[in-house]
């Protein structure tokens, strides 16, 4: 993962730690909300699954970090 950033998100290799950190916290929250709200609205579900999939493209330092 660190490549991509550095190649493609032009982050630098001293800056790679706090959008790292910034994937796992957001990995945690998706996991633990992922399935009650899969169970409560469908819509929303795929809602959520579009923007992250919008966001995960990674052309930025903002989508990289939002996405991940």
């Amino acid at each position: 993962m660190a490549p991509f950033l550095e190649e493609v998100s032009g982050f630098s290799r001293p800056t790679l730690g706090l959008p790292l950190f910034v994937f796992g916290v957001a990995a945690a929250i998706r996991d633990f909300a992922a399935g009650p709200i899969a169970s409560a609205a469908v819509g929303l579900a795929l809602l959520a699954v579009v923007l992250s999939a919008m966001a995960s493209a990674g052309q930025t330092k903002a989508g990289a970090v939002i996405g991940w």
